[in-house]
């Protein structure tokens, strides 16, 4: 998993959807995707679907989600979608 900062975990299931994780203090070892914690050591675990993550990355982008690149010619949810699944 990603460790974005004050623990703090990002990562991509088998099925593409993606599990944001924030645990209460430093684990014990480094988690993976899979991963299970005791309910008192999570502040925060949700999983994210796939089609879902990729509009929130688009939407983040300083063109924003609905932009069309006519270079790729697709919007950019789409090209977040094909980099998610590559």
């Amino acid at each position: 998993m990603f460790h974005q900062a004050n623990n703090l975990y990002i990562g991509r299931l088998p099925n593409g959807d993606v599990r944001v994780l924030k645990l209460a203090s430093n684990p014990r070892s480094y988690p993976e995707v899979d991963t299970r914690f005791p309910a008192h050591e999570v502040i925060l675990d949700v999983t994210i679907p796939s089609g879902h993550w990729c509009s929130m990355v688009a939407a983040v982008t300083k063109s924003g989600e609905s932009h069309y690149d006519t270079e790729a010619k697709k919007h950019q949810w789409y090209i977040a979608l094909d980099l998610h699944n590559s």
